[in-house]
């Protein structure tokens, strides 16, 4: 996961099979590095899809990233005025780019977009949201 973030922030930067742990074990150097915090920029009218990228991003891959949202129609402009990235439009298309594999990501597809909307409409900020994430992962699988 460190690898492909790194990688999208343009550094060369590989995995290796047992990740940290199997690197540590052959020996090899490790030391502290400090990256610096990437800040996201969202649409303000999330869309499923969307809320689970946020979720990815909040839950699995950075809990302290700074994230935005803003109309939709700016978030490329806003983007890069405040020196961010927008956030990849899917969860799968965000594990991706950060080289993450994990089980949930799959289990984040076809989540209500009525509730979502609901929520929204009662409340503006979409990680005002993330709990519909967190109840729709916490179903029985296989579940509806």
């Amino acid at each position: 996961m460190a690898a492909g973030l790194l990688r999208t922030d343009g550094l060369d930067a590989r995995t290796m099979r047992g990740g940290h742990l199997a690197w540590v074990a052959a020996g090899h150097p490790v030391c502290r590095v400090s990256l610096r915090k990437r800040r996201w920029v969202i649409p303000l009218d999330t869309n499923w899809a969307e809320l689970a990228s946020l979720w990815v991003l909040l839950r699995l891959l950075d809990r302290a990233a700074q994230v935005q949202a803003i109309e939709r129609s700016w978030c490329a402009a806003a983007a890069e005025v405040w020196t961010a990235s927008v956030l990849p439009a899917t969860p799968g298309a965000l594990a991706e780019a950060a080289g993450l594999e994990h089980p949930l990501v799959a289990r984040l597809l076809g989540g209500p977009e009525e509730l979502l909307a609901g929520r929204l409409a009662r409340m503006s900020q979409p990680t005002a949201a993330l709990d519909l994430i967190d109840d729709w992962i916490a179903r029985p699988e296989g579940a509806a």
